[in-house]
């Protein structure tokens, strides 16, 4: 959440990415974490003005603090009548901070305000510093890897268009820059970009790593990247910290704990030190959270009262709309996914859900008496306003007047809304399938019912949005206690032994979670089977008859076959496809080359390309049916060659082809096993790529859960999937 405090405020600001000696990059994590920053604000200019715009909010409270403590007269304030106030000034000299009251308690917490929020606006400013000089050093690294990254800043753009006169207001992409084979980083995709930067870095003089490894690729990219992120993802998955007070401590925390376990070459260390270091994190933030208590407190409060007032003015229903819980966020996210690709998915599942809900949702007894109530306080109100108008203003009830005595209830029935007549008997189960296909995820409750689906859904993942916020500000606030509670129950132990038992080795990248470590895993050791487009026969690796064997090789180590075994391989599944839809040269490396010929690799690699080989079949018969569906359009606009490897700018503009066009050159391709075939219509972007990717993985799973309907006797088959229990 945006006033959870940050666990990096405890980290020394580094401004620079390399060794003070060699030159060489220091830390691949601080290294991806900028690039990654980098392409997603467009640029240098795009990431330090968001870091600007960070600063100036802080800014901008602390200007409010110094005014309302320094400068504002309260004992006139609190006391002048209506006349009164308009005639005396409420803003004049600097005097000594002090809320409400000159006293004691009152210069103390005007004391505290206005160091907290100094104390913010200092800390983004030296963030702000950091981003500028990190940024730069990206600039420089973009531009010899031969990304055409425009204009440095507006002024530079101004500059250009002055010496060349308004021929190039058309924008740098156009006028020829760079020219030859380079990408434009204002249109070109994560997974494009990043593996430019990665070929980029092979071939570059200047830019090497500290740690010795393999020539740097997507997958070890983003696996410095989402180093930590990766066991978070372990951890949500396994419910490692259920019974423990870690589960009530925020992801950033949990993500100073985890980096509290790596040395100098992002290692975990042995147990014993990974205890000790995970305890002395815990301390020193039970310790400085603790001393600053009240700074924290009244910073945290004020920044959530800033952020939300004016929404809740407007929007009186905003608060009352169901959002995803963090644990949902973290249960939901695949392995190596980068951050916006894992947002969009839940943004699209949390409108799905919400329509699903708002469906289920049955208005009960507790609901009309609050909005009669409601309505009987806004008539009287109404009434007595239209009587004498100044009653509105000037009459008080229980010490609030009466135009707060309105804003409360129409704010009070925004949140118990009534509901519209809806259709009693709603089949859910197509609304289902598509939440699945956006969050990829299920439960077992899901499927029974749908009265079972809106009691878990809501209970466990997906929550009203003021009890988010309460729960999520309650466990910032109570921060030191839980640290301190957790060094004495036995969480440390179960988080570091988790750790130690989920990690692996990766050259260059030191340890990593077994869930994202894909080079060594064995998705499948069966046989390849035969193609078949008229069924369904190409399954995930944990369908076939060695799924034991399989669900235990794919976490990395041999692991006893059991129910959660299974769940985390299909979601190993899950990701790899994801990534192979991001990252297409990546891919394309690991199947058959578009020269027929399959590229060399090592014993272990061997499952994860046949893996992928028959993920791209199936992603062909999907492009397939999608090309030659009759509900498709005449003309089809495709993207060329969306997945082959990238030439030229050029090379991403899309073109019209005619329907019989795009038949003829899939029939061309069918009996080509090597690279994967251009996507049909529409499916151009990495998130679009990503849906279709996963959802051949997860077809097979979903299919057999669906039908389950369709098997049921025939006196329930009729009703199947209605909203009442079977």
């Amino acid at each position: 959440m945006a006033w959870q405090l940050r666990a990096s405020v405890v980290r020394v600001p580094r401004f620079t990415l390399r060794f003070a000696g060699s030159g060489r990059i220091e830390d691949m994590r601080l290294f991806t974490q900028t690039l990654y920053t980098y392409w997603y604000n467009k640029g240098f200019w795009g990431a330090t003005i968001s870091s600007a715009v960070d600063f100036l909010n802080t800014f901008v409270l602390f200007i409010v603090a110094v005014i309302f403590t320094m400068q504002f007269d309260w004992g006139i304030a609190l006391s002048c009548a209506e006349p009164e106030c308009a005639v005396h000034p409420l803003v004049k000299g600097l005097h000594a901070p002090y809320i409400f009251r000159s006293t004691f308690w009152g210069h103390l917490w005007g004391f505290i305000l206005v160091s907290s929020t100094l104390g913010s606006c200092m800390y983004e400013l030296m963030r702000f510093v950091e981003t500028y000089y990190l940024q730069y050093e990206m600039e420089e690294v973009a531009r010899e890897a031969a990304v055409d990254t425009g204009f440095l800043t507006p002024l530079h753009r101004w500059s250009y268009h002055l010496r060349r006169g308004l021929d190039g207001r058309s924008g740098h992409e156009f006028i020829g820059l760079c020219g030859g084979n380079t990408i434009a980083l204002s249109t070109a995709g994560w997974g494009e970009f990043l593996e430019t930067i990665c070929a980029a870095v092979g071939r570059s003089g200047s830019v090497k790593f500290g740690a010795p490894g393999e020539p740097l690729d997507p997958l070890r990219a983003v696996q410095g990247l989402m180093q930590l992120e990766n066991y978070l993802i372990a951890i949500h998955e396994a419910g490692a910290l259920q019974d423990t007070a870690l589960q009530y401590v925020s992801p950033s925390v949990i993500t100073a704990l985890l980096d509290s376990m790596f040395d100098a070459f992002r290692t975990v260390e042995s147990r014993h030190k990974c205890i000790w270091a995970v305890r002395t994190t815990m301390v020193a933030h039970a310790v400085f959270y603790g001393a600053g208590f009240l700074f924290f407190f009244v910073y945290v409060i004020l920044k959530v009262l800033v952020k939300h007032a004016a929404q809740v003015k407007v929007n009186y229903l905003a608060l009352s709309q169901r959002m995803w819980t963090t644990d949902a966020q973290w249960r939901f996210r695949l392995y190596n996914e980068v951050e916006h690709l894992h947002a969009c998915r839940l943004y699209a599942g949390a409108e799905v859900a919400e329509r699903m809900v708002d469906r289920l949702r049955v208005s009960n007894s507790a609901s009309r008496f609050v909005r009669r109530v409601c309505n009987t306080c806004v008539l009287v109100t109404a009434v007595l306003s239209f009587l004498n108008p100044a009653l509105l203003i000037s009459a008080s009830i229980g010490g609030l007047t009466l135009f707060w005595w309105l804003t409360l209830a129409l704010m009070l029935y925004a949140c118990v809304p009534e509901l519209d007549p809806r259709e009693r008997e709603y089949a859910y189960m197509t609304d289902l399938e598509r939440l699945v296909d956006c969050i990829h995820y299920d439960a077992p409750q899901w499927f029974h019912s749908a009265d079972a689906f809106y009691e878990h859904i809501t209970e466990t993942f997906f929550k009203n949005r003021l009890r988010v916020l309460i729960a999520d500000l309650l466990e910032s606030l109570a921060l030191p206690v839980v640290l301190l509670y957790a060094l004495r129950d036995g969480s440390v132990e179960v988080l570091v032994d988790f750790v130690l038992q989920h990690s692996t080795m990766v050259d260059g990248v030191g340890s990593i979670a077994v869930g994202s470590d894909w080079s060594v895993s064995s998705l499948s050791r069966a046989p390849p089977e035969e193609n078949d487009s008229s069924e369904i026969n190409l399954t995930s690796a944990s369908t076939h008859s060695n799924n034991a064997e399989v669900s235990a090789t794919l976490l990395g180590r041999a692991a006893a076959v059991t129910g959660s075994t299974h769940k985390r391989a299909e979601k190993v599944e899950l990701s790899v496809a994801s990534f192979a839809a991001v990252y297409s040269q990546w891919t394309l490396r690991h199947i058959d080359g578009q020269t027929g010929r399959e590229s060399p690799t090592t014993r272990e690699d061997a499952a994860l390309n046949d893996f992928l080989r028959r993920l791209s079949i199936r992603v062909r018969e999907a492009a397939t049916t999608q090309a030659v569906s009759p509900a498709s359009a005449d003309d089809l606009t495709i993207s060329r060659d969306s997945l082959a490897p990238l030439k030229s700018v050029r090379s991403e503009r899309r073109f019209t082809t005619t329907r019989e066009d795009t038949e003829q050159r899939i029939d061309r391709a069918d009996g080509d096993t090597s690279g994967l075939p251009a996507f049909a219509a529409g499916c151009t972007t990495a998130h679009e790529r990503e849906q279709l990717f996963v959802s051949q993985v997860s077809l097979l799973r979903h299919a057999l859960r669906f039908s389950r309907a369709a098997q049921r006797p025939p006196h329930w088959r009729d009703t199947a999937g209605y909203g009442t229990e079977k």
